[in-house]
């Protein structure tokens, strides 16, 4: 969660570009649900559920790297 707040504040600071907003209230959501499924956050709960949520969604992120990757405005 602390990651997702800053994030929150590089998006505020200047770099307000959407997928910065993303990724912060991703962060954040993260963080929420473990402390409110498990009570606390340890190190081995964030990873035991990062790891089951990688394996099930893993294809959910490349297709969203894929489409940010063709959007992408600036270098072609």
């Amino acid at each position: 969660m602390i990651v997702g707040i800053g994030i929150l504040m590089i998006y505020i600071d200047g770099y307000q570009v959407a997928y910065i907003l993303l990724l912060s209230l991703l962060f954040i959501a993260v963080g929420i649900v473990i402390t409110i499924t498990h009570g606390e956050i340890t190190f081995h709960s964030f990873y035991s559920s990062f790891l089951r949520v990688t394996e099930k969604y893993w294809s959910v992120a490349l297709i969203f790297a894929g489409i940010f990757l063709l959007f992408r405005k600036g270098n072609t």
